[in-house]
Parts: C-alpha cells; structure tokens; sequence
C-alpha cells in the first residue's frame, strides 16, 4: 500500500511516500524489497527511497512494486513556465483570455468574436461568432460553459464549449465588461458601464441585486474559497470584496490610481492589483492594509497568479511586456518581451503556459 496515494505538490516541493508490503492476510511484511517508478520523470522524480522531488507542472502516477505486488499514488504538480515564449497571430484583436480546467482556451477578439485553443495545441482549433467588442470571458467550474460579456451588444452571452456555440444571451442594462459565475451556476455577476454591479439569477435570468459603483469596473477576481469575489473600481481606485452567499459589501480598499486586473494568493493570505497608472499593488487581506507596490515599466493591466504561487504575471500595454514578479522578494525577477499591446493573462491549471492576448494581432505562449 502505497501513502498518501493523492498528492499535490508545487514545483520544487519534495515529499516522501511510503510503501507497505502486506501478505494476504493484510499483515505487513517487514523489510520487503520496493522498487518506485514515475510515469513521467519530466513532472516528478522518485527515489529508490520513495522521495518525491516535483520538477515541473502536470499529472503523474508514482509506481510502487514489490514482486508480483504493486500500488499506484496519483501526484499533480503545480509549477509555473520557464520563460520561452512563441507567438500565434490571429484575425482578429486579442483582448482577454481564460483557460478552463481541462484545457479549453476562449480569447475574445474585439471585431466579434471568441477564437478557440484546446491545449496542449498551441494553434487556433475554431472561433464562436459573437457581437461587437466581446471582452471577458470566463468559463464554469467543471469547463463545460463558457460566459463571454458582448460589451457593445449589452449583452452575456453563454457558450456550449462541447458545441463551440452559444446557446442563449444575457440582456444587460449598460455595456458589459467583467463577468464572472459562481461554482454552482446558480448566479452571474456582471459589471456594467452604469457604474454597476449586477448579480443575475440562472437560468431565469432575473436581476436578484444591483450594487452601485463608484466608477466602472473593468475587472473582478475570486477568492480561492469562491464565495468572495474583488471588484476593481476602475478610475474609482478601490477594490470591492463582496460577500456572494450573502450578496453584501464586507470591505472596501482605496488604493487611488486606476485599479484594474487582480489575483488573490491561494491561501488567501495576498491580493495583486495592477495600477493602469502605476504598478503591482500588493494588499495584505487579513490586516486590509497595503504591504507594497512594485514598480514596472508603464501602467500594468492584466494580473495572473502561477498555479504554484511563486509568480505573479503583469501586462503592460505601454511597453509591450509582460513582467514577472517573485511573490517572496516582491520585485521584478523577469520581463518578457511580447511588444505590441499585450492584455489579458491567463494559466492553464498546471502552470505549464501563460497565454496572453495582444490587442497588435497575436497571442503570445509564455511556456
């Protein structure tokens, strides 16, 4: 028997699995030889010993054997890129982009629509004809739904991604921009160009509260535990934490400057607030204070958190870069050239490629 048989390590992380021989009474066998084997020593390395050493982001299967005896434990590594990045051009405006958990790729393309990409391809697999300016998009926890906001056709539109089709559309009142669901599907929220956020009931499409803004939001975030959800207030400079059980306002953090794209830290210790008109602004959420800002090049736009925690990703349009900050010295450690207008940013969920749309013609792999 082979313990833990589930594990989730970070890159680098190491762990020690151990492996017991039991006879066929169930009692165990002292001192009986153990030979461990991974199934893809590029994700995750094993000792004679049964040490783990995690190498790189993806799913892996550590093989204990014993004679004719033999045990399985199933190991998903979360890592981050090294760095090497490839362009695809596109026929269309990339603005934003989000990854699904099987891999499915939606990069909305402000001319009218939303190209596909289904990893770990790196081409274009199919496109979803929408309205003008489709912006954001965002799928449903299991990936089979994707949510895109059409932002000059006020209106949500929702996505079949087996189908690669809408199946229906969501009026608004205003011009759409972030939109994200909740795990159990039940409610949208969106934020419009009225300088408001609005939680909508699925599938019957009522509007069950409006928040007031103090600016439009261009950008919203969850946190890990997927009940509260961060609204970047735009030119308002703060950022929302909205309780969505409950649907009230818990905090509100002023941060001045021009709040757009955001991450929260998987232990829900840190928010990451790019500044359009600064940089990397990072907020301690159990003291609701400002531990720093990280300066980068030009104003930053879209935020994205390594899938191992270990970097944040920035875009900066101005500049055409995309800049990598260590969440542990909190500076700059890279900077990736993408040129163009580089936007939105997003990780597939082992961390193996950062996808990024860039409003010059292109997506940019940053693997």
């Amino acid at each position: 028997m082979l313990a833990p048989s589930v594990v989730t390590l970070r890159q680098g992380d190491t762990l020690q699995v151990e492996a017991t021989v039991q006879d066929s009474d169930g009692r165990a066998i002292a001192h009986a030889p153990v030979t461990f084997l991974s199934s893809d020593t590029g994700i995750v390395r094993v000792s004679e010993t049964g040490l783990l050493t995690a190498v790189y982001g993806g799913p892996a299967t550590i093989i204990a054997v014993s004679g004719v005896l033999r045990d399985t434990a199933t190991v998903t590594v979360l890592g981050h890129p090294a760095g090497v990045t490839t362009a695809l051009a596109s026929d269309g405006v990339p603005h934003r982009v989000a990854i699904s958990s099987t891999g499915v790729t939606y990069v909305t393309l402000l001319g009218g629509s939303a190209a596909r990409i289904d990893l770990p391809s790196l081409q274009f697999s199919g496109t979803v004809p929408l309205g003008p300016v489709p912006t954001d998009v965002t799928f449903s926890a299991d990936g089979t739904i994707a949510y895109v906001s059409g932002q000059w056709a006020r209106a949500v539109y929702v996505i079949d991604v087996a189908a690669n089709i809408v199946i229906d559309s969501i009026p608004m009142l205003g011009d759409p921009v972030p939109v994200r669901i909740t795990p159990d599907r039940q409610k949208l929220y969106v934020a419009t160009n009225v300088d408001s956020l609005f939680v909508i009931a699925l599938p019957s499409k009522t509007v069950l509260k409006t928040f007031a803004l103090p600016a439009t939001s261009h950008w919203m975030a969850w946190h890990p535990n997927r009940r509260l959800l961060y609204v970047a207030t735009r030119d308002g400079g703060t950022v929302m934490e909205i309780d969505t059980e409950n649907d009230t306002v818990l905090r509100t953090f002023t941060l001045g400057g021009r709040t757009q794209g955001m991450a929260v830290a998987s232990d829900g210790a840190e928010l990451y607030v790019a500044d359009e008109l600064g940089g990397l602004e990072i907020w301690n959420l159990q003291t609701a204070s400002r531990v720093t800002e990280v300066a980068l090049s030009g104003g930053g736009f879209g935020v994205a958190l390594s899938p191992d925690d270990a970097y944040v990703y920035v875009t900066v349009p101005a500049t055409g870069q995309v800049h990598i900050v260590d969440r542990a010295t909190r500076t700059v450690v890279q900077t990736v050239q993408t040129g163009g207008v580089p936007r939105g940013v997003a990780f597939d969920r082992y961390g193996r490629v950062a996808i990024v749309a860039n409003e010059a013609g292109w997506v940019t792999f940053i693997r």
